[in-house]
């Protein structure tokens, strides 16, 4: 019999806030050191994890001018080309897909399509299920007011239409902010790990989830797009003053941890599946918490934002992968998964693994103040590359030929021959 696959992403965990997930090791896991995240966001490190290729190779990733959402349609597109990577791999040798995502972007809208979905919306305070989330957000055009309240009624979405209402109503906004003390922890994970604990899986099955509770933002007030412009395009003076106002490293703390233990039970309550599962625990990518008056991620190629956690549960009888001393890149989780399911032969680990970045994930144009910042951000948008190696690391500028940070022995030809792959 096949084994299930589980996936488990905790959205923007660094690896040094990870600690608590070691107890995941008296549960069989193995835990693996080194990993790195092939991007610093989102939506390329998922599309990564799934495709098993870098950002150049798979094309979604960020670029001057397209925002997050203008990228929808195109990444859509672009996954539906690469048959959603190991999601459409697993759907055509007979695996049941679900998922479980608190963050928009791994969802259909992007290619991230599962047989059974549901989408938890922290604005909203709503757990969408797949039908009610291609009306949300598929829908060109919808009613507003008593006649989007009529509409929801009459197709008996109740939940739904209840908690748009309270998201909308400045009274309830204002009782949640006093109640919460400006501290919003809370972003799905309950909701998401009681429903999937409470499904009747059809084996084999694939299930991917995506927990957000160590995501920002740690505030309720917290303004984060001034925060992460200004880390961008270097204004360490603005950045001291917020950093200030927002202790944000205190706050991620907390965060990270609430995100690890709530995963750790939710494990622990599927634990019905151990034996006959491949489960693999990592993030995404890490976060940046006031390092050299830094914020945020989705830029910078900082160990903070590309060292992540990484554990495996092996399906009983089945050899547990070694690394020996070199570095796992998340484009291996296919590989994970494919020794696991299909006995591939994997050579895992590597000397040498590296993360790309083509400039700011969103183009901030309401953040430019003046004509210098303008020409700052324009200047950020160029394709980067941080390379891990035995030799040392380094981040170094396609575009311009450029060491912009060295440590250790690595060469920049060295750089280049690894990166010809990429050409």
């Amino acid at each position: 019999m096949k084994p299930n696959v589980i996936l488990l992403v905790l959205d923007t965990l660094r690896e040094d806030h990870s600690s608590g997930l070691d107890n995941l090791l008296q549960m069989g896991f193995v835990k693996y050191t080194n990993a790195i995240s092939s991007a610093p966001w989102t939506l390329p490190s998922h599309v990564s994890m799934f495709t098993g290729l870098p950002p150049s190779l798979h094309g979604i990733h960020e670029q001057k001018g397209m925002t997050i959402e203008k990228m929808f349609g195109p990444a859509a597109s672009q996954m539906n080309k690469l048959n959603k990577g190991i999601l459409g791999e697993l759907e055509s040798i007979g695996y049941t897909t679900y998922s479980l995502s608190a963050n928009l972007l791994p969802t259909e809208l992007s290619g991230f399509s599962s047989e059974f979905a549901w989408y938890y919306d922290t604005f909203r305070r709503h757990l969408f299920n797949k039908e009610e989330f291609e009306y949300w957000f598929g829908s060109k055009s919808k009613p507003s007011g008593s006649a989007l309240a009529l509409e929801l009624v009459k197709n008996k979405w109740f939940g739904l239409a209840k908690d748009l209402y309270f998201s909308r109503n400045r009274l309830t906004n204002k009782f949640l902010q006093n109640l919460f003390s400006k501290y919003p922890i809370e972003k799905g994970s309950k909701k998401l790990l009681k429903l999937a604990v409470s499904l009747e899986y059809r084996s084999p099955f694939f299930l991917f989830m995506n927990l957000m509770e160590a995501h920002d933002p740690y505030f309720w007030n917290e303004t984060t797009p001034r925060a992460v412009f200004a880390s961008v395009i270097g204004d360490d003076a603005y950045m001291a003053e917020w950093l200030k106002k927002y202790p944000v490293d205190r706050r991620y703390s907390v965060h990270s941890s609430v995100a690890v233990s709530r995963l750790v039970n939710g494990i622990m309550a599927l634990s019905k599946y151990f034996s006959n599962s491949v489960i693999i625990v990592t993030s995404d990518h890490g976060q940046l918490i006031g390092e050299n008056f830094r914020y945020g991620h989705g830029y910078f190629l900082n160990d903070g934002l590309l060292r992540v956690p990484l554990y495996v549960k092996y399906p009983c009888g089945v050899r547990p992968l070694l690394s020996g001393k070199g570095y796992i890149s998340l484009c291996q989780i296919p590989s994970i998964i494919r020794y696991c399911v299909l006995g591939d032969d994997v050579r895992f680990g590597a000397d040498t693994v590296f993360a790309e970045s083509f400039g700011p994930q969103n183009n901030h144009k309401e953040q430019i103040l003046t004509q210098e910042d303008a020409e700052k951000l324009d200047r950020a948008y160029s394709h980067r590359v941080k390379v891990y190696s035995h030799k040392g690391s380094m981040l170094y500028n396609v575009e311009t030929d450029t060491i912009e940070e060295s440590k250790g022995s690595l060469l920049k030809e060295n750089v280049r021959d690894l990166l010809s792959v990429l050409a």
